[in-house]
């Protein structure tokens, strides 16, 4: 805290209805809109890109 950090929450919802969304994505099929896929070794370039002009879809993290 020494250094003005902040934390902040949000609502996600209930294991009920996180249970549903994952079912309801399951059957129908639902795929994110993915822009650009980085291997795990390029976290700082996935990370500087998700936050560039050139992202607008979704940046995935190949584990």
């Amino acid at each position: 805290m020494l250094k003005g950090g902040s934390l902040r929450g949000i609502f996600c919802g209930s294991r009920h209805m996180a249970e549903k969304l994952n079912a309801f994505v399951e059957v129908h099929g639902v795929k994110p809109p993915i822009g650009r896929t980085f291997d795990f070794d390029e976290l700082p370039a996935a990370y500087a890109f998700s936050w560039g002009p050139d992202s607008f879809r979704k940046t995935a993290i190949e584990l």
